[in-house]
C-alpha cells in the first residue's frame, strides 16, 4: 500500500515513513472487488475520500435510451469523486464499475478532515487534485458537446498528444472502448477514422496514429468543419 500512496499526487512531497505514519493513525478501511462489482452507483452518497490501491475501474453514465457514455477509466493512485466529498450534493455524478480485481482504500470524510488538518502540504496537495479534477471536467463536458464524431476524435487526439507536440501515438484502448468513451457506436466510431485517413489528417494503423495535418485537426477540434 505505502509504495502506491507515495506515488499519489495526494502525498507529493512526504516522505514515506510519515504517510505510513498519517495512514495508521486514520481511521481507514480497505475493501476487495471482483471484475464486474459495482462500487459505486450514480446518486449515492460519497461519504469517505477512496483511493484506488490495486486494480482498475471505470466511471461512466447510462443515458434513458441504453447508451454508455464513459467519463473516465480509473487506475492505482486515482481517487474516486474527490471533488464531491465536500460538496452540498455529495453524491456519485456516474457509475463505478471494477474492470478487473480491486482493492480500494476508503478514508471517512471526518477522519479525512483531520488528515487534512494535521499536514499543510496535505491540504495543498488535495486542493490542486480538487482543482485539477474541475478542469478535466469542464473539458469533458466541452467534449461532449461536440456535434460529430470527427470533431471529438480530433479532440481527442490533441489533448492525447499535448496539442499535437508528439505526431505518433499508440493507443492503449482499443476501439470499442474509445466507442464507449465517445458515447457512439463502434462501427460509427470507424467509420470517422477512416474519414480523417482519408482527409490526410491522420495515418491510422491498428492502435497507432499519426497526426499528417495538425493545423486541421485543430479545426476539427474546435468544431469548425
Amino acid at each position: 500500500m505505502k509504495e502506491i500512496l507515495q506515488k499519489s499526487p495526494l502525498f507529493k512531497g512526504i516522505p514515506v515513513e510519515d504517510i505510513v505514519d498519517l495512514i495508521e493513525a486514520t481511521h481507514h478501511h480497505i475493501a476487495n472487488y471482483s471484475k464486474g462489482d459495482i462500487v459505486a452507483l450514480r446518486g449515492s452518497q460519497v461519504n469517505s475520500f477512496t483511493i484506488i490501491l490495486r486494480g482498475k475501474v471505470r466511471a461512466e453514465i447510462v443515458d434513458d435510451g441504453g447508451r454508455v457514455i464513459k467519463i473516465d477509466a480509473l487506475e492505482e493512485g486515482d481517487y474516486l469523486a474527490p471533488a464531491f466529498i465536500f460538496a452540498d450534493q455529495n453524491r456519485f455524478p456516474v457509475d463505478v464499475t471494477a474492470n478487473v480485481d480491486c482493492e480500494i482504500l476508503f478514508i471517512s470524510r471526518e477522519s479525512f478532515v483531520e488528515l487534512l488538518l494535521s499536514n499543510e502540504l496535505l491540504l495543498t496537495n488535495f486542493l490542486r487534485i480538487i482543482s485539477n479534477r474541475s478542469q478535466f471536467l469542464s473539458q469533458k463536458i466541452m467534449f461532449l458537446t461536440f456535434r460529430t464524431i470527427k470533431s471529438k476524435l480530433a479532440f481527442f487526439l490533441r489533448e492525447r498528444t499535448g496539442d499535437f507536440k508528439e505526431m505518433t501515438i499508440t493507443l492503449s484502448e482499443t476501439q470499442q472502448e474509445l466507442a464507449d468513451y465517445f458515447g457512439v457506436s463502434r462501427p460509427a466510431l470507424a467509420r470517422a477514422i477512416g474519414e480523417l485517413s482519408e482527409d490526410g489528417c491522420i495515418e491510422a494503423y491498428n492502435r497507432r496514429i499519426t497526426i499528417l495535418k495538425p493545423d486541421h485537426l485543430r479545426r476539427y477540434a474546435g468544431g469548425d468543419e
